[in-house]
């Protein structure tokens, strides 16, 4: 590149760059809108909560035994919990801090999303829980941000996607009639169909 050239394009950065300083002077700094947090504040996770959403689940399951519908209730705590134990025994999930609550007929779950380096990243996924014409529960994420940003929708087709293969992978003999969600829990009715 020769001497003028270089010189050309060093001036046309420079016009560049002033001229983007200039259209944004004046202009209100706007700042990354802030992911949802859940109502109350930070979710406590704790043994007694996972003990308690285990002892409802092995309820519900002797309930349904012979074919009768039955329920499963689980609390934004428990919930919350039960997933925080889970991740960590699980190494190769890389998050951490997770927040999951109901509300609205929504699933929340915040967590930092780990193995950036040294940093983390605010991740928010925001579900509708489902229930198909066969009685299997699927969801359908209807939001994913990391940090201020969203997620592209082919990425969230695809998660969509994966979450619900495993969710029927999952549901052994269980035909789901109903999902409620409420402020602060989740309650699920279903039936075994052995």
């Amino acid at each position: 590149m020769t001497h003028s050239t270089q010189k050309t394009l060093i001036i046309f950065v420079a016009v560049m760059v002033f001229s983007l300083l200039a259209c944004s002077i004046g202009l209100p700094k706007q700042k990354p809108e802030a992911l949802p947090q859940p109502p109350g504040g930070h979710i406590e996770t704790s043994d007694e909560a996972v003990a308690r959403a285990k002892g409802n689940l092995n309820q519900a399951v002797e309930e349904a035994k012979g074919g009768h519908e039955t329920t499963f209730r689980i609390t934004s705590e428990e919930m919350t919990s039960v997933v925080a134990k889970l991740l960590q025994t699980r190494a190769d999930i890389p998050l951490s801090d997770p927040q999951i609550w109901f509300t609205a007929g929504k699933i929340y779950m915040l967590a930092k999303l780990e193995g950036l380096g040294s940093a983390s990243v605010s991740t928010l996924i925001v579900m509708r829980p489902l229930v198909t014409d066969d009685g299997q529960l699927q969801v359908e994420l209807v939001d994913a941000k990391m940090g201020a940003f969203s997620v592209p929708d082919a990425v969230i087709n695809n998660l969509t996607e994966t979450i619900n293969e495993t969710l029927a992978d999952a549901q052994f003999n269980v035909k789901i009639t109903g999902i409620d969600v409420r402020e602060g829990e989740m309650i699920i009715a279903g039936k075994r169909t052995e």
